[in-house]
Order: C-alpha cells, then sequence, then structure tokens
C-alpha cells in the first residue's frame, strides 16, 4: 500500500472546512410496502428493522439544541413507523421553522389529511 499522507500534506488544493449541520437525515427504518430493485436500502415487506421510540425522542432532543433548517425523514416507508409522526409533527420542531420533508405515498398524504 502507497504512503498517500505526505501527498496530502503537500498539496495546494484548500483545506476541507465543515459548516454548520443545514439538514439531518434520519432514516425511520427499512420496512417497506414495496420492494424496488432501486431501492438503496434494499426496503421491503420482509424487513422489520425500524428506529425505536427512545432513538426518536433522540432526534427530537438534537433538533431541540441544533440549528438545522431542514429535518430529511426516509426510509423503507417512513409512514409505516408508528412514531414518525411523532418526530415530524413534534410541536417543538414545528416552533423551530423545521421544514419537514416526508417521504410519503400520495394516499398515505391523502389519509392523514381526512
Amino acid at each position: 500500500m502507497h504512503a498517500t499522507l505526505p501527498l496530502l500534506e503537500e498539496t495546494d488544493f484548500p483545506g476541507i472546512r465543515r459548516r454548520r449541520l443545514e439538514t439531518l437525515q434520519v432514516n425511520m427504518g427499512f420496512r417497506c410496502n414495496q420492494q424496488c430493485v432501486h431501492c438503496h436500502v434494499n426496503a421491503g415487506p420482509k424487513r422489520k428493522e425500524e428506529m425505536s421510540r427512545a432513538t426518536a425522542d433522540e432526534v427530537l432532543d438534537f433538533l431541540r439544541v441544533a440549528e438545522v433548517e431542514t429535518l430529511d425523514i426516509t426510509g423503507g416507508a417512513p409512514e409505516l413507523v408508528a412514531h414518525v409522526f411523532k418526530v415530524s409533527f413534534d410541536p417543538f420542531a414545528g416552533k423551530l421553522g423545521i421544514f419537514r420533508i416526508l417521504s410519503l405515498a400520495i394516499s398515505s398524504l391523502q389519509a392523514v389529511d381526512r
């Protein structure tokens, strides 16, 4: 294996600096009502892994202290996780002005509106 650290130290490439966190992407689980070949998390109806309620509470605790502009909730199908709505519609998150993106099917959104 080649020693690459000396090559990186001698470069004129500008240093990489981390800026503030703007978007927090949260994967609620791998369960989905479909099993698409192109799915990057290999979600499907037989997958049972999902975010625990305790972890969802930790996400909300983090949002209370972080200055995140966007909460991107993904999955599988996040609407199949019961406490996704606790995270996405948390009153404190709403007061922060967080723009919530839910990867929900149109039919699921219509069901919520009814």
